[in-house]
C-alpha cells in the first residue's frame, strides 16, 4: 500500500479504511478467546487480498500504458518509396489501413477488458483478485 500515489490512495480510500476499521475492532478483543485470533486471521487474509489487488492495479496500468503507446506509434499508412499505379495505390493503402485498424482494436479490447477487471475490482477486490489471473 506503501506504493500508491496520492491520488491512487484517494482511489483506494474506501477500501483502505474498511481494512483499518477491521484490524481496529481486533486490537481491542482480547487475546486469550478464540474469536479474536481467529478475526485476527480473517483480517491478514484480508489485508493481503487487497494487497494484492493493489499490485494488480498497478499492473494494469503500466500494461495499459504501454498499450496506448503501441496504439500511438501504429501506422495508419505505409506507403514504399516507388511508383504506382493509382489502383495499386489504393489497394496499398487499403491493405494498410485494414491491418492498422485490425491492431488498433485488438489494443483497445485489450485496454477494455483491463478497465473492466479494475471496476470489478473495485466493486469486489476480493473476486477480482481471483479473476485476474485469467486476464
Amino acid at each position: 500500500m506503501a506504493s500508491l500515489s496520492d491520488s491512487e490512495r484517494v482511489l483506494f480510500r474506501d477500501l483502505i479504511r474498511g481494512q483499518d476499521r477491521e484490524l481496529s475492532v481486533c486490537w481491542r478483543m482480547s487475546w486469550a478467546s478464540e474469536a479474536a485470533s481467529a478475526r485476527v486471521l480473517v483480517s491478514t487474509e484480508q489485508l493481503q487480498e487487497l494487497q494484492s489487488f493493489i499490485d494488480d492495479y498497478k499492473t494494469h496500468n503500466v500494461r495499459i500504458v504501454r498499450l496506448c503507446e503501441r496504439i500511438c506509434a501504429t501506422a495508419l499508412v505505409h506507403v514504399e518509396m516507388k511508383l504506382y499505379e493509382l489502383h495499386h495505390l489504393v489497394a496499398q493503402v487499403q491493405a494498410c489501413r485494414f491491418t492498422a485498424m485490425a491492431q488498433l482494436i485488438r489494443n483497445y479490447n485489450k485496454i477494455f477488458k483491463r478497465l473492466r477487471s479494475l471496476f470489478e475490482g473495485f466493486k469486489n477486490p476480493t473476486r477480482a483478485v481471483r479473476e485476474h489471473s485469467s486476464i
